[in-house]
Order: structure tokens, then sequence, then C-alpha cells
């Protein structure tokens, strides 16, 4: 962002349109994180705040009274739903950038 402005005060267009391109993709990207987000259940938006809040499966499973099995389900489905496949993609930072 330094660079966009030059030493006399214009506008350096080069960088100018690499930084309007950067938050085009990334307005588009969370855009699509949040149309994703809507295809989640109410119990599976209640996991993700906990998740999202640092909450570890444990803490999940007694704060909602489910078992140990059952939170890691809905992880399992809360990935899939938000199409995250990678096994090394946190669900916690995916959360802390989207709508839930």
């Amino acid at each position: 962002m330094r660079k966009i402005p030059n030493e006399d005060g214009t506008l350096n267009a080069g960088y100018f349109k690499v930084l309007e391109e950067t938050l085009t993709e990334m307005s588009l990207s969370l855009g699509g994180l949040n149309k994703a987000f809507e295809k989640l259940s109410p119990r599976e938006i209640e996991v993700c705040r906990l998740i999202k809040s640092g909450a570890t499966n444990k803490e999940i499973a007694r704060a909602l009274s489910l078992s140990y099995g059952t939170v890691a389900k809905h992880r399992e489905r809360i990935r899939k739903k938000l199409v995250i496949t990678k096994k090394g993609i946190n669900l916690s930072s995916i959360l802390q950038e989207g709508d839930t």
C-alpha cells in the first residue's frame, strides 16, 4: 500500500491495480465462504461457534451434552459442507474468516 502513491503524489497505477485485484479476490472468497455457511444446520453452527472460540471436541461435547463421537461427526460434516478437503487446513482458522 505504501507503494501506491508516487513520491510526487500521483497514483502508481500498477501497484493500485494489484491491490484492487487482491481485494476483489478476497471479497469473492469470503462471499463464497459465507454462502457455504448457509448450508450448515443450527447445531453445526453452534459447534462452529464453539470451535471458533477455541473449544476442544471434549469441551464442545460437554457444553452441548453430546458424545465426543457426535462432535467429531459434526466437524466432519462441517468440513464437507464448507468444502475443506485437505486435512492440513485448520477448521478454526477458516471459521475465524467466516460469518458464524
